[in-house]
């Protein structure tokens, strides 16, 4: 086949269409339009872990642990285009607030409890927030659907393991 321009008609709709070439902080963007939903979840989940399992709900400790999940999407707005990249400063900022979710809640009675906490705090930082980088709508309802169904069956869960507990502790030890 041979192409001879000089005789083609052309329209103005032809051409050849290009993909644009992604913007450095369209990445970060994505995924920082998902943080505010993830930092409800965490505080709702963290509160709902904490009132299922007995404990006393620290206004305090909730409004420093949202700070501190914030500090994640400050760092990555601030220093993705210049020194880390996206990744560098999703990991960065991830274990500063990992540290610092650490060093809130170090001091609690509960080893276990503080498990949650941390696995809790380390999905919605590490996980959840990278459902940004999903471009389809679908796809995000879809991930979004399932990590909804997910948190119920951790709440079920952990509800039905919490009176379990409380029933083998209020057993009467016999001789």
């Amino acid at each position: 086949m041979t192409w001879k321009l000089d005789r083609a008609i052309t329209v103005a709709g032809m051409g050849v269409a290009l993909l644009q070439p992604e913007q450095p902080g369209a990445r970060v963007l994505r995924v920082l339009l998902s943080s505010p939903y993830a930092l409800t979840l965490l505080i709702a989940m963290l509160a709902l872990t904490l009132l299922i399992r007995g404990e006393a709900v620290s206004f305090l400790d909730l409004a420093l642990l949202s700070g501190a999940y914030c500090v994640q999407f400050l760092i990555m707005a601030a220093v993705s285009d210049f020194f880390f990249g996206f990744w560098g400063s999703l990991v960065f900022g991830a274990l500063l607030t990992g540290v610092l979710t650490f060093l809130l809640f170090r001091r609690h009675s509960s080893k276990s409890l503080r498990v949650l906490i941390y696995l809790l705090a380390a999905f919605f930082t590490l996980v959840y927030p990278l459902s940004g980088l999903l471009t389809q709508v679908t796809q995000r309802n879809s991930f979004d659907s399932l990590v909804q169904v997910g948190l119920i069956v951790y709440l079920f869960g952990l509800s039905l393991y919490s009176q379990i507990e409380a029933k083998q502790k209020s057993k009467p030890i016999s001789a």
